[in-house]
């Protein structure tokens, strides 16, 4: 399992790669947290698919993902899953300072 930071200054709004495309692969986020300086909605998307809704953070407020293991009855266990060879972006509405961090691995496509 591998983790990489949400950091950053969002100036604007618009969409900021937290990890990059790598080919033959997808990226499978299995948890995320991540906090707002202000109110702000978020959405998930491979490059430039969405693969979540808009989601709501509240000024200094939070959003947390975590997988349940085993509850779509498989051993196996995500939130969310990128195109493959797409990167994992996120798309902020407006500018905010972000941070957090993503708990991911790759699969082989």
């Amino acid at each position: 399992m591998l983790s990489a930071p949400v950091s950053n200054v969002y100036a604007a709004a618009g969409d900021y790669t937290v990890l990059p495309a790598i080919a033959g692969k997808r990226i499978v986020v299995v948890s995320s947290y991540v906090t707002s300086s202000a109110g702000i909605t978020l959405t998930f998307k491979s490059a430039s698919t969405a693969i979540t809704g808009a989601m709501y953070v509240t000024a200094s407020g939070s959003l947390q993902m975590d997988a349940v293991h085993g509850a779509t009855g498989q051993d196996e266990c995500w939130i969310l899953k990128t195109n493959p060879g797409e990167a994992l972006v996120i798309t902020a509405s407006a500018a905010a300072t972000i941070g957090g961090y993503i708990t991911y691995r790759y699969e082989l496509v």
